[in-house]
């Protein structure tokens, strides 16, 4: 399935900007070393519609998240809405 990134996002007659959100996804309850989950960069009005639209193309792998907004001009198009691991972070450049 091919997601396009989009620019604005139309709600309720209102045309509004979206954000480019760094989700990492991690669960506590797994044992140390095994908590990470991934990580998603996708796109919402706010995070609240991000973490929904993980749900609604089925990439959330659940847990709790921390998030905060990234800078889109950073991120490759093919990056966009995956569920990506630690080794794809780093083989991307976007941890080191």
């Amino acid at each position: 399935m091919k997601i396009e990134a989009l620019s604005i996002f139309r709600m309720n007659g209102k045309i509004e900007a979206l954000s480019t959100f760094w989700m990492s996804f991690c669960d506590s309850n797994k044992q140390s070393g095994q908590q990470f989950l991934g990580v998603i960069i996708g796109q919402g009005t706010n995070l609240r519609d991000a973490v929904i639209r993980t749900h609604k193309i089925g990439i959330n792998p659940g847990g709790e998240i921390i998030s905060c907004k990234f800078d889109d001009g950073k991120v490759k198009h093919e990056h966009l809405d995956r569920l990506l691991t630690k080794a794809q972070l780093i083989e991307y450049g976007y941890i080191f």
